[in-house]
């Protein structure tokens, strides 16, 4: 698709003090980061962030599995939305590759409501 990789849906899990969210309809997608051109922290910084129900906006750090992040959660609280790429300019960018060929297309900025 022409819009790159999207949030499909968000699962927490709370045992793990973990968000999961999963960009694929289908298996094909494979998520990577890389740096964005002219970086200084590069993904370094994560480009997650959590809504705390103190409404303060905290970053998470990531990984990636396929087409699944999986943000370690900084508080132990419930989230009430996740964010990618809020910044004017965002130091680390999600891509979607196709069958594994780094050719894919930037995810878009998005919040993501959790409740």
């Amino acid at each position: 698709d022409s819009f790159g990789p999207r949030p499909a849906t968000a699962e927490l899990n709370q045992g793990a003090h973990e968000l999961e969210i999963d960009f694929g309809p289908h298996s094909l997608v494979f998520l990577r980061a890389s740096g964005s051109r002219g970086c200084s922290t590069c993904c370094d910084e994560s480009p997650f962030e959590v809504l705390t129900s103190s409404e303060a906006w905290v970053r998470a750090p990531f990984h990636i599995n396929g087409s699944k992040v999986a943000l370690a959660l900084p508080v132990a609280n419930r989230p009430k939305a996740v964010r990618y790429a809020s910044e004017a300019f965002p130091q680390c960018t999600l891509y979607g590759d196709l069958g594994g060929l780094a050719s894919g297309l930037p995810a878009l900025p998005f919040v993501h409501p959790l409740e």
